[in-house]
């Protein structure tokens, strides 16, 4: 082999090894995204949950944890592949913090596209620890496209008292503010209901979907105006097409009736 060949040989080896090294490193790469709107708009399009990672410039285990666990090439693909990653700075973005109630740095969230915390991961994981919480969440999006109403969080270990317990039955059928039996209740979505009677509680049994709110219970105005999961208030409620829709205020409610269109489709995509 003459010197001509042998340095050809050289040179395309040395192209392949550094294309093969740019190739491990970008899949071994997180591809974050800082832009939390757009973000929302992408896991929609891709039926894909978010992975958001709350932190902070100051925090130690926020840098070790970015060091220890998301540089590894298996976490880096498991995020990309089935994940919209978001990295947020909690001292930039206060309205965020505040919104998912994040009480401290690290703080991970699984988040549907509507807004709904699916998974909630507090302080440092290791990449085996953070592989494990990743993984169901992994397994139960593999099936067909969700809406607002097929998506639902990871159930707490007690349920909460829900819609200040107002009985849903009433307020659909009744057109009526009827706080609930303590003795007349039960847990749906994880979430624990009062009924007026033993009779509402029936119907409700018979057809949940049906006196269920639209979006959860969430402002359907300020998921899309302000990409923030705000609780609705049930105070500020309205039937709208046979359905309960609850919102922030009266003001975000008047928004929703004097141009309900870009609202309703925001909830069914």
């Amino acid at each position: 082999m003459n010197q001509r060949v042998r340095d050809f040989s050289l040179c395309v080896s040395l192209i392949c090894f550094l294309l093969g090294s740019t190739a491990f490193t970008q899949a071994g790469e997180l591809r974050w995204k800082d832009d939390f709107r757009q973000a929302v708009k992408e896991a929609k399009q891709s039926n894909k949950l978010m992975l958001v990672q709350f932190g902070a410039d100051w925090c130690g285990y926020c840098h070790k944890m970015e060091r220890e666990t998301f540089s590894q090439a298996l976490i880096a693909r498991k995020i990309n592949e089935h994940f919209i990653p978001v990295h947020i700075d909690g001292d930039r973005q206060q309205s965020l913090v505040e919104s998912f109630k994040v009480d401290g740095f690290p703080t991970t969230l699984i988040l549907s596209s509507n807004l709904r915390v699916v998974d909630r991961i507090v302080g440092f994981r290791t990449a085996a620890e953070f592989a494990d919480r990743l993984d169901p969440h992994i397994s139960a999006g593999s099936g067909p496209p969700t809406t607002f109403r097929a998506t639902r969080p990871v159930l707490p270990e007690k349920a909460e008292l829900a819609f200040g317990g107002m009985c849903l039955v009433s307020m659909l059928e009744d057109k009526k503010f009827t706080v609930g039996e303590g003795s007349v209740t039960m847990t749906y979505h994880g979430k624990k209901l009062q009924f007026a009677s033993e009779d509402q509680l029936e119907k409700f049994q018979k057809n949940p979907e049906k006196y269920w709110p639209v979006v959860d219970g969430f402002c359907p105005v300020t998921a899309l105006e302000e990409s923030q999961a705000t609780e609705g208030n049930p105070k500020a409620a309205l039937i709208f097409r046979d359905r309960l829709w609850f919102f922030k205020d009266k003001s975000a409610r008047e928004r929703f009736m004097k141009t309900p269109e870009p609202y309703l489709e925001y909830t069914i995509q």
